[in-house]
């Protein structure tokens, strides 16, 4: 009989249940939140809190509706903390989908601002990551955008430019690895403000170097950028002028939908530390517009196949350029040469020979169809 009772009892007491569990109904779950730098240094934290409204229906339910708090600290913790004291239950952040920090703070190093996040289990990090020109916390206030909530408007602002191939797939875990890796440097979504309007636009990428915002690169380049970093999503269009004399400017653009798209990175005489970089991209794309038409023959195609493929060639040369410049290596140039070419690496001051580099890109493009219209 005792061994009986030993049976039952043992396992009630190895088992402990769920003691560290957090209720939601306990919790003031945040959606979005903002950091910016106050003139003495410290971090303001604004958050956008989610509640709901009854609809005094006798069948229950209400409307979601958003809650601004905010609350200033030493540290992201101690902005936390004091943002919790004004909460009437606990500050969550598991369900945050948006997270914006100012254009402040990517100057001077971003990683102290997200350091809480990769240190707690309960931290959001498949959340949405933005640099915001000017204040971040105004990105906040808009409240809604028509019957759209402020951080599901972000969120979706974002994740449809990484659909159209203007902004790479990250969220706030797959940047840690950027900032971790020597070799390569990330980049954000880099968002502006229209105030008057109120709406948000998605201006292009910020460019990094480790963690530090050191440049910024507009929507068109950005799209350049993602074709060189083989990283493009579901849709990757280019519209370009083709034409200088028809009778309407419209008739002088053309825009292609690109269906297939490779890059190759090649690094030529690396043995003897003077190497250079070649960028081989190859694009298959449709005609999606083109009023001009006058399509009827092979050598118009191949005109248009040229032009496309020389101004391609220019600007993303251009915008290469512009990557050195601000010092910052989104291509992972760095990681290949410490994966295929480690001592030459190690003798390599990285910061001071990456703007020097010779980097070139050849882009081909091939149209092999022009849509319905014959």
């Amino acid at each position: 009989m005792k061994k009986f009772l030993f049976g039952i009892l043992l396992p009630l007491l190895l088992l402990t249940g769920c003691w560290d569990q957090h209720l939601i109904k306990d919790a003031r779950l945040v959606y979005a939140a903002a950091l910016d730098r106050t003139e003495n240094g410290h971090v303001r934290g604004t958050v956008i809190i989610r509640g709901f409204v009854a609809s005094g229906a006798e069948s229950g339910g209400g409307s979601p509706q958003n809650e601004i708090v905010s609350g200033v600290g030493k540290n992201m913790r101690e902005t936390r903390m004091n943002i919790d004291k004004k909460l009437s239950d606990s500050f969550t952040g598991a369900k945050t989908r948006v997270y914006l920090y100012s254009e402040v703070i990517g100057e001077e190093g971003l990683y102290p601002y997200l350091d809480i996040f990769y240190r707690e289990p309960s931290s959001s990090l498949n959340g949405k990551i933005a640099i915001t020109n000017g204040e971040a916390a105004k990105y906040l206030e808009i409240i809604r955008k028509g019957n759209t909530l402020v951080a599901e408007y972000i969120e979706e602002l974002i994740i449809s430019s990484e659909k159209n191939s203007i902004l790479p797939r990250l969220d706030v875990q797959a940047i840690l690895s950027k900032f971790m890796d020597p070799g390569s440097d990330p980049v954000l979504p880099y968002l502006v403000l229209h105030e008057e309007v109120p709406e948000i636009e998605v201006k292009g990428l910020a460019l990094f170097n480790d963690d530090r915002m050191t440049g910024f690169i507009n929507t068109n380049d950005a799209t350049l950028l993602l074709t060189l970093m083989n990283k493009t999503n579901k849709f990757l269009r280019f519209s370009r002028k083709v034409h200088v004399d028809k009778r309407q400017d419209i008739e002088n653009y053309i825009t292609i939908d690109v269906y297939k798209s490779k890059s190759d990175m090649t690094l030529n005489n690396v043995s003897n530390h003077s190497f250079t970089v070649d960028f081989d991209v190859n694009l298959k794309a449709n005609i999606i517009e083109y009023p001009s038409d006058n399509l009827g023959s092979k050598k118009e195609f191949k005109k248009l196949e040229g032009k496309l493929s020389t101004m391609l060639t220019k600007e993303m040369n251009q915008m290469i350029r512009q990557l050195q410049d601000a010092n910052s290596d989104p291509l992972g140039i760095g990681r290949e040469l410490m994966a295929f070419h480690p001592k030459v690496w190690k003798n390599l001051e990285w910061e001071k020979d990456y703007p020097n580099i010779p980097i070139n890109a050849k882009v081909t493009v091939e149209i092999t169809g022009n849509g319905i219209l014959n």
